[in-house]
Order: C-alpha cells, then structure tokens, then sequence
C-alpha cells in the first residue's frame, strides 16, 4: 500500500520536473521520496539536480549526507555534511543580522515544514520511526509554533514508548496554545504515568478550569487521587461530577473505585455494574466488580 503511494509521488514530481526543470524544490522533494522507495542512487541524483539549480539549498545537502552514507560514500557524505554545516551557519547568522521584515522567508520555512511533517507521516506508517522522528524535527525547527508537527512528535514518541519525550512535546503545545483543553489533559496523563504526581494534579485542575462541562478532567483528577491512595473523599465527588457530565463506562468505573475506596460497596457495585455493561470486554472492569461482589 505505501509502496504504491510512494509510486504515485514518484510519478507526479516526475511530471513537475518535466515541466518545470528549474524547480529545485520538485527536484529536492522527489530525492526524499525515492528516498522513502529506499532507492538511493535515483535520491542523489534528484538532491543533487536541486543543488545544480540553488548550490545553497541547504536543506538538499542534509538529504545528500544522509543518501550517500546509505550508499556507503563516507567521503562524500562528508563533503556534503559540512556543507550543510556551513549553510546552516550562515543562516543563523543572516538573520541575526537583519532588522526587516521576513514575511516570504517564514512563509516558505512554514511551506517547507508542511513537507517534512508529510514525509515524517509516510516513514512514520511505514514504519520507520527514527526516519520519521528526524523528518518531523527538522519540520519542528523550521516551524516552532506548527503545533501539528509537535502532535506528531508527541504520538510517535508514543508509539516509541518514549513518554518523557511524549511529555515534553505536548508542554510545547501547551506553550504555544495555553488555553487548549487537549494539551493539559496529555500532560496530567504523562505526567502521572511519570510518577510526577503534583504536576499531573496541576495539569487536570487546568483542564478542568478550561472546560468545565468536559468530564475528562474531573474523571482523571479522581483516578490519580485513587491510583496515589490520596484524598479519596475529593476522589468521590469528581467522579461523580464526571458520570453527572457523561455517562460513559469510564466515568461509571472511576466513579465506582472511588466508592469503594471510601467504602461506599452500594453505590460501587452499581456503578462497576454499569461500567461493564456498557463496556463488557474490558478485564480491569469485571476484576473490580467481582471484588465488590466478594464482598457481599
């Protein structure tokens, strides 16, 4: 299936080149897809057809050091490395020195982001996960408020079972947009995960404070008061609040564990009940249940 998206690509940047041969940027995004194809000698002929056309592309010279260590070429690998280098140099160094405005710059750094995160999804379903963590930060640094490329860095390094790194992505997030719900929620989970308990406490409260007709937060403030054998009277009342808000098996299980912790079993045992009910494949459920039924 990917393969024969990458076919596609492959095919359509073709037809761009043909038509327009002096677009160094066709030519550089064809040398990241085949590139993705894994056929690396077709990727350094696009990267290098893109620096015949801008011998400044510096972007084109990351690809080239990456292409020819594939292809074993140490010298030119490093050739091309510290030309990268330099042009990254003098980069940083332009535009610490100008005081004008940089609307078309950051325009085509923002475009340029866009492509990487793209290609970053593609590795990514293809399974290559330190491929497409590379591709989403370079887009991160071209792009540091694109909150969709830090939404991406944060489920690959999920996936990667990485959730300090997950953590440090959706604080950026929330950085960029303090008021999102969604980014406070991901960093009390994180963080709770992390046994970084009064953070995660913080991060919930947050949430809370943002939407307080959601019952995501309410739910997960009394889960980790109940994971951390604390406050549980404060537990009770915020999974109560949270089945009051949304009647979902979630709610019902949290609402239930905290009624059975403060030794409410009436209550906890309905409300477990319910839960698998509306839920009835999940183990964790039907183990607490057949606790409160022991209890008869």
């Amino acid at each position: 299936m990917m393969s024969g998206r990458h076919d596609e690509a492959v095919e359509e940047l073709e037809k761009q080149v043909k038509i327009l041969p002096s677009s160094d940027f066709a030519y550089f995004l064809l040398g990241q897809t085949y590139l993705l194809k894994e056929e690396s000698q077709k990727a350094k002929e696009s990267y290098e057809a893109a620096i015949r056309i801008r011998p400044d592309y510096t972007n084109a010279y990351y690809g080239l050091t990456s292409v020819c260590t594939k292809l074993g070429d140490r010298e030119k690998a490093k050739e091309y490395s510290e030309i990268f280098k330099k042009l990254k140099a003098e980069e940083r160094k332009g535009l610490k020195g100008r005081k004008v405005e940089y609307n078309d710059f950051f325009q085509t750094q923002r475009s340029a982001a866009i492509t990487y995160i793209n290609v970053g999804r593609m590795y990514r379903d293809n399974g290559k996960l330190d491929e497409a963590e590379e591709q989403l930060k370079q887009a991160a640094g071209l792009d540091p408020k694109n909150v969709i490329c830090f939404l991406e860095l944060a489920s690959l390094y999920q996936a990667k079972k990485q959730p300090a790194k997950a953590l440090q992505m959706y604080q950026k997030i929330r950085d960029i947009e303090p008021e999102s719900p969604i980014s406070y929620f991901m960093i009390g989970i994180l963080s709770g995960h992390l046994k970084q308990f009064d953070d995660a406490e913080e991060a919930f409260g947050k949430m809370i404070s943002l939407a307080p007709r959601k019952s995501d937060g309410y739910r997960e403030l009394a889960r980790l008061y109940l994971k951390t054998g604390r406050m549980l009277p404060q537990a009770r009342q915020l999974a109560g609040k949270a089945v009051t808000l949304g009647g979902t098996a979630a709610n019902y299980f949290v609402f239930g564990w905290a009624c059975y912790a403060t030794g409410d079993f009436t209550n906890a045992r309905a409300a477990v009940k319910r839960a698998v009910e509306l839920d009835p494949g999940n183990a964790q459920y039907k183990h607490l249940y057949k606790q409160i039924q022991q209890r008869k």
